[in-house]
């Protein structure tokens, strides 16, 4: 059991290297071998224990996390796309565009054009709590 535990314990430490990794480097170019040799593991293996502890692989988490970010982005009316997209770390607006969509079920300016009205729900639903 204790070397369970540790052992557990040492793939929670990995994953958290991981994770602040990609929170510290999301607006850059880098790949998974770049993510695995700051881990100090080889990449399949910490690939395996992430998707084993939070059921996706670091590409897709990447992926998700980005996309979050540019959501964020996307809120200020002074950013265009192009600036979110390299914002978070994609050079290509075109593949940040298909990748936007396939998460999120919109293209980024969908999601731009549909801001005001999350703001209004909300402040309608807001205001109703009140």
């Amino acid at each position: 059991d204790l070397y369970y535990s540790s052992q557990e314990s040492r793939h929670d430490a990995y994953i958290n290297e991981a994770l602040q990794f990609i929170e510290m480097n999301y607006s850059r170019k880098f790949t998974i071998d770049m993510l695995a040799d700051f881990v100090g593991l080889n990449r399949s293996y910490l690939n395996s224990i992430f998707k084993e502890e939070l059921g996706k692989t670091l590409q897709q988490y990447l992926m998700e996390f980005r996309i979050l970010k540019a959501c964020e982005l996307l809120e200020s009316e002074t950013l265009s796309i192009g600036d979110v997209s390299r914002s978070v770390g994609y050079s290509d607006q075109l593949l940040f565009s298909k990748v936007f969509k396939r998460i999120q079920g919109v293209t980024p300016s969908e999601y731009k054009r549909n801001i005001p009205l999350k703001q209004q729900n909300d402040n309608k639903m807001h205001n109703e709590y009140d």
